[in-house]
């Protein structure tokens, strides 16, 4: 159950990244000359280090249940 909570909260992280992004693409298709994303220095590194914790946690819980089996 662990294991699939971790799995919800990765999901609901790139669904919201994603949907960011699909925002500032419409926004950036109406801006006139260059667009410089800034927004992207803060996000990336955010989005990065939250999928290894999770992934890591995961994959570390499913190690421990077939040890402990």
């Amino acid at each position: 159950m662990k294991n699939k909570n971790l799995w919800i909260a990765l999901g609901i992280i790139w669904v919201l990244f994603i949907v960011w992004e699909i925002y500032t693409e419409i926004w950036a298709a109406s801006q006139t000359g260059p667009v410089i994303r800034v927004d992207l220095i803060l996000f990336i590194p955010i989005l990065a280090v939250a999928s290894g914790v999770i992934l890591f946690k995961i994959f570390r819980n499913n190690r421990n249940k077939k040890a402990g089996s």
